[in-house]
């Protein structure tokens, strides 16, 4: 049986009895470890996995000692700018001995088994309320169309006959009416007759 599991942003794949180095915890030697973010867990009869993490799974270790890792060198430098620094680090980590890995199947009550049984009826009346609405409306809807049927006005289909009178009643065109309005304007014409002078000197006319 192995599982695997999340600690401090790692994940480690383990078994009962395994040594590992893992970030540290503040814990004296000897303390107790309870790890409860476990991804995957296979046994002889199945494997469960975890959306994200496995229901009821427990990883149980022990701290065995605290320690440094080796060193290393950060050197960090600025061409041009007369910017040099080298500095050495060490990290720290813990050992840790696995002890067991348990699951613990939840136990449902009577009570949590009656809550279930009881929801699907409240989620059937909240439907069917939904449903009665719903037909009170479409009914509401169709009264409404009939009552604005009935007021309306029936339409008369238009006849040969209207049409022809449409055509004949159709008004003058603006250019026709103007011409018609300055004839009868425009006064007639007088002929102008000329009047024969007789000329002095001969008597006669001209």
């Amino acid at each position: 049986m192995y599982a695997v599991v999340d600690i401090k942003g790692f994940q480690y794949k383990l078994q009962k009895g395994d040594k590992l180095k893992v970030p540290r915890y503040d814990l004296e030697v000897g303390g107790k470890i309870s790890i409860s973010d476990v991804l995957l867990i296979s046994s002889d009869k199945e494997i469960k996995v975890g959306t994200p993490f496995v229901e009821g799974a427990v990883v149980k270790a022990t701290v065995t000692g605290q320690d440094k890792d080796k060193k290393i060198i950060v050197f960090k430098k600025k061409k041009r700018k007369d910017y040099s620094v080298k500095k050495g680090h060490r990290q720290e980590y813990s050992e840790i001995v696995i002890d067991d890995i348990k699951i613990s199947q939840k136990k449902t009550s009577s009570k949590a088994q009656e809550k279930k049984e009881v929801k699907p009826e409240k989620i059937k009346t909240a439907e069917s309320s939904v449903k009665s609405e719903v037909v009170k409306t479409k009914a509401s809807k169709a009264v409404k169309k009939t009552k604005d049927k009935e007021t309306k006005a029936p339409k008369v289909p238009a006849t040969k006959e209207g049409k022809k009178t449409a055509v004949a009643v159709k008004k003058p065109r603006k250019t026709d009416a103007k011409k018609s309005e300055g004839a009868e304007k425009q006064p007639a014409k007088k002929k102008i007759e000329k009047q024969v002078k007789p000329d002095k000197s001969t008597g006669k006319p001209e």
